[in-house]
């Protein structure tokens, strides 16, 4: 790519990783202008007996200080081609600390300077066809009384009085507090951690009742996960898991009736059961939409790649290390450990990238900014969440990166909304 500006000229050619190079030629006249420059910025510097500081004759200042004005003319007239280079191009740096790299600066026997530089910059994003994205419909799961009773239970639990279980092994009707972690998988996962279960039909799957009863607290029982009969999922494969018995008890439980609404803060245990269904049918909703949002990101990650920048490679590298070194222990060769490491930088480089292009596109789309009153909803959501999570309050300097990580997802969110109503048919 050429540009030309006054007395800038110079050509621009891409580099991989993002890396923009620039061979620039300043004119004579320019540079004799920039050597002006350079002189009376030393002037201004240096103290010559006599005179005052910036007052000294430039001849004067050429002959004692011709080194330091060389120095400076090299840093005036480097900044100067990169600024015009910049705004001719609109080609900029990633970052605001720029990491120029400078390759080349002469001056030649004319007068004028080649410059050569320089630095890393945005990917250069492909054009996407918001049109023509492939959707496949997600059915919203209807709110059934199982899902409503299931609720309650949960409620009756939190307002419940339970009593540790220490002289027997566990049975029927005992609540269980477990570790559940599926060990067929590399590296292993733990799918529960520190739930609460209860050893009947409803409150069990039945594999794991029939690997918990008899044990007791402490104990560890391996076993195959097996599909309920109210399993509706086609896609279910049985795993290879192992149960930790961390806690059992046993409970009394508030009855399911107006008193036990109240303290949920319902008015009535009907207004109670209207209230868990509103709530459910919404939260069903919005696990459709993420599944549409999961596929449309996915449809994105394969369909449209392009190169990412040095400095966010490496830095994706470095946290592929400290989750390995984290998880170490769950590998047992160092075939494992590599399949995990490209697991984890493949799907690091697609979640970079939608950074980049998902912003992209709703420029394109024109998707408008999340409002302030929306960012503090979800900073709301966010700081209760943690609170409920863990008793103790989001540290107040955290506060603006929160800030800055809701806005990025709620751009996001609108942008894979729009893609979604514009395709899905």
């Amino acid at each position: 790519m050429e540009f030309k500006s006054n007395s800038y000229s110079g050509v621009m050619e891409n580099l991989p990783n993002c890396v923009a190079r620039f061979s620039v030629k300043i004119s004579p006249d320019e540079m004799k202008a920039l050597r002006s420059q350079a002189t009376k910025t030393i002037n201004k510097e240096v103290t010559v007996p006599g005179f005052r500081k910036g007052k000294a004759p430039d001849d004067m200042i050429v002959t004692q200080y011709g080194k330091h004005i060389d120095n400076e003319l090299r840093d005036v007239a480097i900044r100067s081609a990169c600024k015009h280079a910049m705004d001719e191009t609109k080609i900029y740096p990633l970052k605001q600390d720029i990491g120029l790299e400078v390759e080349k600066f002469q001056v030649q026997p004319d007068g004028s300077a080649d410059v050569s530089f320089r630095y890393e910059t945005y990917p250069q994003l492909p054009n996407v066809n918001v049109d023509d994205i492939s959707i496949t419909p997600v059915p919203i799961k209807e709110t059934t009384a199982h899902d409503i009773e299931h609720t309650i239970r949960q409620i009756q639990l939190y307002h419940g009085h339970f009593h540790d279980v220490v002289d027997r092994p566990v049975q029927d009707e005992d609540f269980v507090i477990v570790d559940i972690e599926v060990i067929d998988e590399e590296p292993p996962f733990k799918a529960y951690e520190n739930s609460r279960f209860q050893l009947t039909e409803k409150g069990m799957p039945a594999w794991a009742r029939k690997l918990v009863k008899g044990k007791n607290v402490g104990d560890s029982v391996e076993g195959m996960s097996e599909k309920e009969a109210d399993n509706t999922d086609a896609d279910f494969t049985p795993h290879k898991c192992r149960i930790t018995i961390i806690q059992a008890q046993t409970a009394h439980l508030p009855e399911a009736n107006d008193d036990l609404a109240k303290k949920a803060g319902a008015d009535n245990f009907e207004d109670l059961k209207q209230k868990i269904e509103l709530q459910q049918n919404k939260q069903h909703k919005d696990e459709a939409q993420t599944a549409l949002r999961n596929q449309v990101k996915e449809t994105l990650k394969a369909t449209y790649s392009f190169d990412l920048p040095a400095s966010d490679l490496k830095g994706l590298e470095e946290d592929c290390k400290r989750l390995i070194e984290r998880d170490k222990a769950n590998f047992k060769t160092a075939e494992d450990i590599k399949a995990y490491r490209e697991k984890l930088f493949d799907n690091g480089k697609g979640v970079m990238r939608l950074a980049y292009l998902i912003p992209h596109i709703g420029t394109q789309l024109g998707t408008k900014m999340p409002t302030e009153q929306e960012i503090n909803n979800r900073m709301i959501q966010i700081i209760t969440q943690y609170y409920m999570e863990t008793g103790e309050k989001v540290p107040e300097e955290s506060f603006p990166r929160i800030q800055s990580n809701i806005q990025r997802e709620l751009v996001h969110e609108r942008v894979i909304d729009e893609l979604i109503a514009k395709n899905l048919k």
